[in-house]
C-alpha cells in the first residue's frame, strides 16, 4: 500500500512537472514574437487596414488547429514593398 502510494506521488509530481514545462515554453514563444512586434492577428489585421486602406480578408475555416497565431505589417520606411505578415504556430 505505501509503494503504490509513494510511486502515485512521483506519477504526480512529474506531470505536474511536465505540465509546467510546457506552459513555460510557450509563454517563451510567444514573448519572442512579441518582442519582433507581432501581436495579436485583430489587433494586427486593424493595423493592416489603416496602413494599406484595404480590408485583408484570413481564411475563416482553417483546416488545422494551431496554438497560437500573430501578425504584424512591417513597414518598410521609404519603401514601397510593405507587407502584412501571420504566422501560426502548433
Amino acid at each position: 500500500m505505501k509503494k503504490n502510494s509513494v510511486l502515485l506521488f512521483f506519477v504526480f509530481v512529474i506531470s505536474i512537472l511536465l505540465a509546467t514545462y510546457t506552459y513555460a515554453k510557450d509563454v517563451q514563444v510567444e514573448r519572442s514574437y512579441l518582442k519582433l512586434g507581432y501581436t495579436a492577428i485583430d489587433s494586427a489585421l486593424k493595423e493592416s487596414k489603416k496602413h494599406f486602406k484595404k480590408d485583408i480578408a484570413l481564411p475563416s475555416v482553417v483546416p488545422i488547429s494551431f496554438n497560437q497565431s500573430f501578425g504584424r505589417v512591417v513597414n518598410q520606411l521609404g519603401f514601397a514593398n510593405d507587407y502584412f505578415e501571420v504566422v501560426y504556430l502548433d
